[in-house]
């Protein structure tokens, strides 16, 4: 998939899906500024409701952007930019989220969840 307008941060999303079962396992996004970000999906318990059990992110970074929360620097006029040293390979991370459960159709209304009409 690509944005349609080009202010977008995002350059570029693959989508892997499994047809048989309809079923996201895998997307890989692009970024300007911010690397490459993977996204591994596994299903298992939750299967049915088509949520993951588990998603392993792994984010390939040239220079990467914290948000001023996590770097204390609310002075800066944008985000602090993490450089590395020009010898340094880039960069890879993973964070891997494990789903131990989740609830599903709680008697909440459908009415929360449409969108009003804007005159």
């Amino acid at each position: 998939m690509i944005p349609e307008g080009e202010g977008s941060d995002i350059v570029l999303t693959k989508i892997w899906i499994d047809e048989s079962r309809l079923l996201a396992l895998r997307t890989e996004t692009t970024t300007r500024e911010n690397g490459t970000i993977k996204a591994d999906l596994k299903y298992g318990r939750f299967l049915q409701y088509a949520l993951p059990d588990q998603v392993t992110f792994t984010v390939d970074v040239k220079e990467f952007k914290m948000p001023k929360g996590v770097t204390m620097d609310y002075d800066a006029g944008e985000a602090a930019v993490v450089k590395k040293p020009a010898t340094q390979k880039p960069g890879k991370g993973t964070v891997q989220i494990n789903y131990l459960s989740y609830k599903v159709n709680t008697g909440l209304s459908d009415a929360i969840f449409q969108q009003k009409k804007t005159r």
